[in-house]
């Protein structure tokens, strides 16, 4: 006999009650009616019994999936304590439960928000129904997944820029592995990884450029993530040394990801370049030297914010060397960095760098800093009737970031004449490649250069 509706493990409590499924008159006049029975069960718990159940097996934190006899209404809910938790709700039933915390409650709950009465009830729909039955496949997840993986690469990371950007790699490449069905990555088994899911997920990054939802940067960037999380797992011994060789050795030329997507920025022309030090030099106080300076070197020496800020007093000669690489100094960029050494002068700062903090002249200049006053600037310059610079003033459209000036050394030398290896010497490339990417020239501009040049005999 079967008993449509209840629960298998209730099914088997009551079987073994009244025998392999049998019911006779006598058992079923002396314990009552199935369903009186059923009920008998729920308000005792059934705890000594249950806590032999898969149900009660999950160490720590559980999701459990409970029935309320009077509403049929099922509460998804997670605790650490299944059975004293049961035991303050009143009269439900335990259907079933799976290992995890709060956020693969909040996942179910994303999952059957469609059934969603109120909080953490929901109607027994076939799907969530189906979903506790076990006919739905769970979160591809196995039961032994460790956090300690996701948590170890994260902390290694030593800049909260990049830890932010670990997260969202390790987020992006979840929702690859499942098909949107999990975003966290924390809740996904990375100790299943092996070599033929590392290929699929190049085939699919593959696809996300080729779509154009990812730039051929961010998808060997979220590579490059992997590769490292790969290198945690072995680390911690949750994946087997032959295991690691192969994923190691698949994600290796999984970084080679071509594209044709155009990079980010623009050059500034001599006119913009003018107006953006005419709008720094007005800034209050010391801010306007030290920004017409530092941005005058950053156009003039070709160096990144980074570079820009980690300059000292004593890095300051005709011919330096930031990075590696040498920055010629000539005669209008050192006019401009001497008005503003004379003002530094004035100020007496504590420490050796060669600018100092908007704010506090006892601190250095942080690269955000940098960044901040040159939005302040092109705002001023090119924000037309905008009160406050926001993603659509017309500024950010003349000056796209802080490598724009890095972006106008290059097309400036280009037009002068330089080879790109020279050029690239000048930037601090390692190839050519890279350095081309900087070539921001009008197709026009080429021709005509052409048309002046003569290449026959």
């Amino acid at each position: 006999m079967r008993m449509i509706g209840l629960p298998e493990w209730v099914q088997f409590q009551l079987a073994g009650r009244f025998g392999e499924g049998v019911f006779s008159a006598t058992e079923r006049d002396a314990r009552g009616s199935v369903a009186e029975e059923y009920t008998h069960m729920v308000q005792r718990r059934l705890l000594k019994e249950a806590r032999d159940h898969d149900a009660f097996a999950h160490p720590g934190n559980a999701v459990y999936f409970a029935q309320s006899l009077s509403t049929r209404a099922v509460k998804i809910g997670t605790s650490e304590n299944v059975s004293k938790r049961l035991s303050a709700l009143g009269d439900v039933l335990l259907l079933a439960t799976e290992q995890g915390g709060f956020k693969v409650e909040a996942w179910l709950h994303s999952r059957f928000k469609g059934a969603r009465i109120d909080g953490e009830w929901f109607r027994p729909t076939a799907d969530l129904m189906a979903y506790i039955a076990g006919a739905i496949p769970p979160l591809p997840r196995a039961a032994h997944y460790d956090r300690r993986a996701i948590q170890t690469y994260v902390s290694s990371q030593l800049s909260l820029s990049s830890k932010r950007c670990a997260i969202d790699s390790l987020r992006r490449l979840t929702r690859l592995i499942t098909h949107d069905r999990v975003r966290d990555p924390e809740l996904f088994s990375w100790c299943r990884i092996d070599h033929t899911l590392a290929v699929e997920i190049r085939a699919l990054l593959n696809e996300e450029v080729n779509a154009g939802s990812i730039s051929c940067g961010t998808a060997n960037l979220t590579l490059v993530h992997l590769r490292g999380l790969v290198r945690v797992l072995d680390a911690l011994d949750l994946v087997s040394k032959d295991r690691y060789k192969l994923v190691d050795s698949a994600i290796g030329p999984l970084r080679q990801i071509r594209g044709s997507q155009d990079s980010r920025g623009r050059p500034l022309s001599s006119e913009e370049e003018a107006r953006l030090r005419k709008a720094a030099r007005s800034l209050p106080g010391y801010q306007g030297a030290m920004l017409d300076a530092a941005i005058a070197l950053a156009v003039g020496g070709g160096l990144r914010r980074e570079e820009v800020v980690r300059l000292s007093v004593n890095d300051l000669s005709e011919t330096t060397r930031v990075s590696g690489r040498p920055i010629v100094i000539d005669a209008q960029m050192k006019r401009v960095l001497d008005a503003w050494l004379k003002k530094r002068d004035l100020l007496s700062p504590s420490h050796e760098a060669l600018f100092c903090a908007p704010a506090r002249c006892d601190r250095p200049l942080s690269a955000w800093s940098f960044w901040h006053l040159v939005r302040r600037a092109a705002h001023e310059a090119f924000g037309g009737n905008d009160s406050m610079c926001r993603k659509s003033c017309q500024c950010r459209g003349v000056v796209t970031g802080a490598h724009d000036f890095r972006r106008t050394f290059a097309s400036r030398l280009l037009d002068q004449g330089f080879d790109i290896r020279h050029l690239q010497v000048l930037m601090g490339h390692k190839s050519p490649e890279t350095t081309a990417h900087y070539d921001k020239r009008e197709e026009e501009t080429l021709f005509e250069k052409r048309r002046n040049t003569r290449v026959i005999a």
